[in-house]
């Protein structure tokens, strides 16, 4: 831990003001990232959502299966018929001497049935309609997994930005023990004649900046808890540093090459297919249909002249469109359309995918470069701040000099922090970007059943 001082202080002339690496210090026992992204995965409604939708997808292949299944039909009835009217000649002919020609009459009848329907051929319609529900649940999965690589960037950079802004916190809350030493040390030189009244009101001015800079951090830092809140789903408690990311791209084109097969790509190339195969379902249903059936049925009274009555029946039914007002041609040239919407849409992610990883390659060079600079940065300013705080000792330089020194040593702190934040955050962006930031990736103790459905208990 590098120290420096003020001089002037009541610690014989030395005064600590920087702590850079206890800024960043954690108790142990502390929330690890991957116990974040462990607890996002579970409780994040994003993916519940997505995690439904794709369920929803599954069921819907049982249901265009169906169509190569059999139907079978269960009847029954009962009821009262009322009959008024006169016999016909052949009815009196074999009626009984003396009765009456003259209905009415009341029959109470009842029946069962059952019907069996068996679809032998319908222009390749269930084929095509299960095909097209099966791409539909790959699309699904896919935007699936791409949602979890959202969630896991977003409470990536949730939990990063509350360790960034709990450093720049504490840094800025030292920065005024540092002030209120200088003030009194000011204070203590204008007593002994050394100092003047303004060199009070610069050291006054720098505190009372101070502070306002603490009540900034602070505000920032409730924001990224809320934020993490969110996202994750439970408060954040002693988050500790991350880990250096591993496996991240050598080079721009190999993020290039990955982000290529990333996961909007392959959603995009599944919903192609599902809107071809829409397409095939829309042409079956202008070609004849074949279908096999057989029933049967007991009914007790069923109509007059008979006390029970069984029927059955078994026939093929051959259907085939003539004229529908133009209806399925209109469905079959939308879904046409609707498909080379589908296809532009894929080269639209194909090209996303690559200015995503081109962007996210160059973000994480940038942030790269700068901390390495900012550190820089800070070597040159503690040699300065060093310079200064000397010179002043011997009145070689003022109050407002050593003020400025230590307001630009501040600055590199803060910016080293934030800067080792936005390093992070892009390596995570960059894993995102070349699909590698999934469950399967990043958490590969869950459940292989897990990973795509319902998340483990």
């Amino acid at each position: 831990m590098l120290i420096t001082f003020f001089p002037g202080s009541s610690r014989a002339g030395l005064f600590p003001v920087v702590f850079v690496l206890a800024a960043f210090a954690f108790p142990a026992g502390a929330t690890t990232l991957h116990e974040t992204l462990a607890t996002a995965y579970h409780n994040n409604a994003r993916l519940q959502a997505e995690r439904a939708a794709l369920n929803a997808a599954e069921d819907s292949v049982d249901a265009a299966q169906s169509g190569w299944k059999p139907s079978v039909d269960v009847s029954a009835s009962a009821g009262r018929t009322r009959l008024d009217g006169t016999f016909s000649s052949v009815f009196g002919a074999f009626s009984e001497p003396g009765a009456p020609s003259v209905l009415p009459l009341t029959l109470q009848g009842s029946a069962v049935g059952i019907a069996v329907q068996q679809p032998l051929y319908e222009g390749g319609r269930t084929s095509a309609a299960v095909n097209q529900a099966k791409s539909l649940v790959s699309a699904q999965q896919a935007k699936l997994q791409n949602t979890e690589q959202e969630v896991f960037l977003s409470a990536a950079q949730a939990y990063i930005n509350v360790l960034t802004d709990q450093a720049v916190l504490r840094l800025e809350q030292h920065n005024i023990k540092v002030l209120e030493e200088q003030l009194q040390s000011a204070q203590a030189n204008f007593n002994n004649g050394e100092a003047t009244r303004t060199d009070i009101a610069q050291s006054e001015a720098r505190l009372a900046g101070a502070r306002a800079e603490v009540i900034q951090a602070r505000g920032d830092l409730r924001e990224a808890r809320a934020t993490y809140r969110r996202v994750v789903g439970v408060p954040a408690q002693d988050l500790e540093p991350p880990e250096q990311l591993k496996d991240l791209p050598a080079s721009l084109v190999e993020a290039r090459q990955l982000a290529a097969q990333n996961y909007p790509v392959i959603a995009a190339r599944y919903a192609v297919q599902a809107a071809h195969y829409n397409v095939d379902t829309l042409k079956s249903r202008l070609s004849p249909s074949l279908a096999l059936r057989g029933s049967y049925t007991h009914a007790n009274d069923p109509q007059f002249a008979f006390a029970q009555l069984n029927q059955a029946e078994i026939a093929l039914t051959l259907t085939i469109p003539i004229y529908q007002g133009g209806a399925l041609h209109a469905q079959k040239s939308r879904a046409r359309h609707l498909a080379a919407q589908r296809h532009n849409q894929l080269i639209d992610a194909e090209r996303r995918a690559i200015e995503q990883a081109t962007q996210a390659w160059q973000a994480y060079r940038t942030a790269s470069a700068t901390l390495d600079a900012i550190q820089a940065q800070i070597s040159a300013a503690q040699i300065a701040f060093k310079g200064v705080t000397s010179e002043h000792r011997v009145g070689e330089r003022t109050q407002l000099d050593v003020l400025n020194a230590q307001q630009d040593l501040l600055t590199a702190q803060v910016s080293l922090a934030r800067a080792r934040g936005n390093m992070r955050i892009a390596a995570f962006a960059l894993k995102a970007a070349t699909g590698n930031l999934t469950a399967d990736a990043m958490l590969p103790d869950l459940p292989a059943t897990a990973a795509l459905g319902e998340p483990a208990e």
